[in-house]
């Protein structure tokens, strides 16, 4: 992907007045239609192996004491095998 050589992919230019005052338009190169968000600049960076991780949550077993993962799909596994799960679930297609 190639980003916009005047925003760098922000969306948002800025345009430096003689008296110092900032002003910031939408940039006119990439014609992007609103200005980036940081929500919109993590998911642009985060990969899909990041994702996994931030999805899968521990889950302790009280008997036997041994820490278990859980993904989204319900299942419980060790650390990499929950990651894997999830990515495999990331990359499905969506039911709806």
């Amino acid at each position: 992907m190639t980003k916009c050589k005047r925003c760098n992919g922000s969306g948002g230019a800025v345009y430096h007045r003689a008296d110092g005052l900032a002003i910031y338009y939408l940039c006119p190169d990439c014609r992007a239609t609103k200005p980036m968000t940081n929500y919109d600049r993590i998911m642009r960076d985060m990969t899909v192996e990041q994702m996994a991780e931030l999805l899968v949550e521990p889950l302790e077993e009280a008997d036997s004491g041994m820490v278990f993962y859980h993904t989204s799909t319900g299942g419980s596994y060790d650390y990499d095998d929950a990651v894997k799960a999830e990515i495999e679930w990331l990359k499905k297609e969506c039911d709806a």
